[in-house]
């Protein structure tokens, strides 16, 4: 029973320090296409980024060809955890990077680039997905940048409670052990 006090105290000042580390778990890069340092035999029509959570607007990707030339499209749909831009009018064989700058819903700025190879020349190739265009997308976006709102409060309302929950118990703890401290003065 003497070592309660201390163990309860370990116990706290664990759950302190090792809950903030859970909850701030930032996005990243989950995937890309086409993927970093692959080859792909012609440029797709479309190339996207994929985060570890969900992302918002702004949003922007830029593929760039070698010699510096971008050569996608300037608008950027970002849907769920996916931001995506067109590529514009047919590219040449060779090296290309795509440079990305997307924001998560928990407000934290995620930046990489992702380097590729077109093997051969020519018009952007059809990228088959099942992901919604035109209208439905850009409706799609707009839910989907609203409902990431709640998330965020979510993930606040969770630290909170976290935080209030380990200082109700250090208190505890600490309030434990002065009366014990108490108890053996008096013997």
């Amino acid at each position: 029973m003497k070592h309660l006090p201390s163990l309860l105290i370990c116990i706290v000042v664990g759950v302190i320090v090792l809950a903030p580390l859970s909850a701030s778990a930032h996005a990243s890069l989950a995937s890309s296409n086409p993927a970093d340092k692959s080859q792909v035999a012609t440029m797709p029509t479309e190339v996207s980024v994929t985060l570890t959570e969900p992302v918002r607007q702004p949003a922007s990707i830029s593929v760039m060809s070698a010699d510096g030339t971008e050569i996608n499209s300037e608008t950027v749909t970002v849907l769920d955890d996916t931001a995506t831009t067109a590529i514009d009018g047919p590219v040449a064989a060779g090296d290309y990077t795509m440079k990305y700058r997307i924001i998560s819903v928990d407000g934290h700025t995620v930046t990489g680039t992702v380097g590729f190879e077109v093997l051969n020349g020519s018009a952007p190739e059809p990228t088959p997905s099942s992901e919604p265009t035109g209208q439905v997308a850009s409706e799609q976006a707009i839910l989907a940048d609203t409902s990431n709102d709640s998330s965020t409060t979510q993930d606040a309302i969770t630290i909170v409670g976290f935080s209030v929950v380990a200082m109700t118990g250090l208190l505890l703890v600490l309030r434990a052990g002065l009366r014990s401290a108490g108890n053996e003065d008096a013997d």
